[in-house]
């Protein structure tokens, strides 16, 4: 009780100017804290335009980037409609990448001629540790190619099941020479023409001369595996003909 008082009576003893200072002090402090000032709002503003400066930058990056790839006419398109192709060119990209997932993918063409080229290579390295020309037939070849693991992609149809089985190497080569004939005639048969665009000039436009030339690339890629298998064809025929005098003798 006798605290009280004398907290009350030091209260009373304040002088007014000082009790009217410390009530502005509180008021300005709460004041503050209720409402920002200058200060923080310019704060939030800098985050503001920082995050519309990096976000303006990265669309800046990309829309240069589609030009890069796509050309202008190419990058408008992507902005507008979301493909870069006009419906010509979509179709001759789709068909090229079509062709080009059959070729690697589906038929494994690349595998199996190097598997192929591998297990020729064994079958002379064999040979030639023996000394003896009749070890260095096509059955050899035949024996350490069904068991190569790049002989796994060819279907049997005349099972119900469609069972992958391996191939021995002169239907290998049959088959490869099929597929490669046929994947050859739908590349030839894709057309490439330029946009019909206003934005197109003369000249053939610039995705136009991109998808001629990823076509030509592919054909090129595809000369060359005929000529792989053409090789390995005809080492397929000298060793059965080998095979044939040794048997003969």
């Amino acid at each position: 009780m006798t605290t009280m008082t004398n907290n009350r009576d030091k209260n009373t003893r304040m002088p007014d100017w000082f009790r009217s200072k410390r009530s502005r002090t509180m008021s300005s402090s709460l004041w503050e804290e209720t409402h920002p000032g200058p200060s923080s709002s310019s704060t939030a503003t800098t985050l503001a335009s920082v995050a519309a400066a990096v976000a303006a930058a990265y669309a800046g990056y990309e829309f240069h980037r589609s030009v890069r790839d796509y050309g202008w006419e190419g990058a408008l398109r992507y902005v507008w409609e979301g493909d870069p192709y006009d419906p010509d060119l979509r179709e001759a990209v789709d068909q090229l990448e079509d062709a080009e997932f059959e070729l690697r993918a589906t038929s494994r063409i690349d595998d199996r001629l190097s598997g192929l080229e591998e297990s020729l290579d064994d079958a002379t390295a064999s040979a030639s540790s023996t000394g003896d020309d009749s070890y260095l037939s096509v059955r050899l070849w035949n024996v350490i190619w069904m068991d190569h693991p790049s002989n796994t992609s060819s279907i049997n149809s005349s099972s119900s099941s469609s069972k992958i089985v391996p191939l021995d190497v002169e239907r290998t080569l049959a088959d490869m020479s099929h597929q490669l004939d046929k994947i050859a005639a739908n590349v030839d048969g894709i057309v490439v023409s330029s946009s019909s665009s206003s934005l197109s000039s003369n000249k053939d436009s610039f995705l136009a001369q991109r998808v001629k030339k990823r076509k030509k690339i592919l054909s090129k890629s595809i000369v060359s595996d005929m000529e792989r298998c053409d090789a390995l064809l005809a080492s397929f025929q000298v060793f059965r003909e080998r095979t044939k005098q040794i048997t003969n003798e």
